[in-house]
């Protein structure tokens, strides 16, 4: 008797288990990019936002939504600074003021690599009033690789993360996004396992981003103590 209610407990355990761990992908307009909401159960992760008119149009009556609902990001993840990708981010995280307000919609966490991860010897914790001011030339200057790799999008983001004091690559210790890596619990159920980008790939990274702040006519080493992004 008791072992087989005790097998029909854990069979009734593991159904729920299922149940739980139920995956929704939605997949929102982004022409030639990716804006993806991975939702399971009352845990959301959006990867990438594709460009401003994907969060203008379709990510904020998507949040409004999950606001209603008593619902958060639990995750923002940035892949990567391609235009297509991190374009959204920007007016979002202005848009949803500092992590006491969350105008739009809460987030617990955001997974960006930014110059800050990516340049070994500094580890800044703020952004000072000329770091704004550079932040400030950067977006009026075309800092972007062949039209496609924003690096001021890059840095402009981390901005207004830092500014917002949201959670910035908190699982990773604060540093960068890297794999391999140990898998990130996400909840109970959920867990990631990092397959890019690798060591290598960020120090490719980190070169163009360098090659991109000298271009924009920065003195590297001052601006990067200035700009903590």
């Amino acid at each position: 008797m008791v072992t087989n209610r005790t097998g029909n407990i854990n069979q009734n355990n593991n159904e729920r288990r299922a149940q739980k761990t139920t995956v929704i992908v939605e997949a929102f307009p982004a022409e030639n990019g990716d804006s993806l909401l991975v939702s399971f159960q009352d845990c959301h992760l959006l990867i990438d936002t594709g460009y401003e008119e994907t969060f203008n149009k379709h990510l904020t009556p998507r949040f409004a939504e999950l606001k209603r609902a008593g619902q958060k990001l639990s995750r923002l993840i940035i892949t990567h600074v391609d235009q297509d990708h991190i374009h959204g981010a920007i007016p979002m995280i202005k848009a949803n003021g500092n992590t006491d307000q969350n105008q739009i919609i809460g987030i617990d966490q955001v997974w960006h690599n930014s110059y800050r991860h990516l340049h070994k010897g500094e580890d800044p914790t703020d952004i000072s009033s000329e770091g704004k001011q550079l932040l400030s030339r950067l977006n009026t200057s075309g800092s972007s690789v062949g039209g496609t790799v924003s690096f001021k999008q890059g840095s402009s983001l981390a901005a207004e993360l830092l500014s917002g004091k949201y959670k910035w690559n908190c699982d990773f210790d604060q540093g960068p996004v890297v794999a391999p890596y140990e898998p990130v619990s996400i909840s109970e159920d959920v867990t990631i396992t990092l397959l890019s980008p690798t060591a290598e790939k960020l120090e490719k990274l980190e070169k163009f981003w360098k090659k991109e702040l000298k271009r924009i006519g920065f003195k590297l080493y001052k601006s990067i103590n200035y700009l903590r992004s």
